[in-house]
Formats: C-alpha cells, structure tokens, sequence
C-alpha cells in the first residue's frame, strides 16, 4: 500500500522539479533580455528577477528535487527488488548523469 503512495510522491514531485526547472529557464530568458532595456528600467528589472529566480529555486526547485529523492528511496526500501531489474539500472544510470 505505501509503495503506490511513495510512486504517487515521486510523480508529483518529479513533475514539478521538471516544470520549477522550465520556468526558471524561461526566467532567465527573460532576465537576459532585460539587460538591452535602458538604465533605470535595467536595474530595476535585473534586481527583480535575481530575486525571483532565487524564488523559484528556494520555494520550487529544492524541495520538489528533495521530495523526488526521498520517495525514490523510499519506493527501493519498500521493494528492493527493482534494483534486480534492468530499466531501474538504466533509470538509474541516467539519474546519475
């Protein structure tokens, strides 16, 4: 019962860093093109978007990375027995990288 539970955390959570990490692309984009805008429009921007981008790190990124993990490890405490199986070794494989 806790392993769908856990598959269900892990879901979620994995899907918001994937989302956190697309935002904070498009961040900066955006932050990018703020530094063609004239001087007072640029500093103002630039500070802006320093801020929100530590935002969306702090409050999106890292605890949606930190759920992720957890849950992963959890669902191989609760049922060892993915790690005999070859997609969990390729999974695996490309967590790393």
């Amino acid at each position: 019962m806790y392993l769908y539970f856990f598959k269900l955390v892990h879901l979620i959570g994995f899907v918001s860093w994937m989302a956190g990490l697309f935002y904070l692309g498009r961040m900066f984009v955006h932050h990018v093109e703020s530094l063609e805008k004239p001087e007072p429009d640029r500093t103002i921007l630039g500070a802006q978007f320093v801020k929100m981008e530590r935002l969306v790190w702090r409050i999106i990124l890292n605890p949606a990375q930190i759920i992720t993990w957890v849950a992963g490890i959890a669902m191989l405490v609760i049922n060892p027995a993915y790690l005999s199986q070859g997609w969990m070794h390729v999974k695996l494989t490309l967590v790393v990288l």
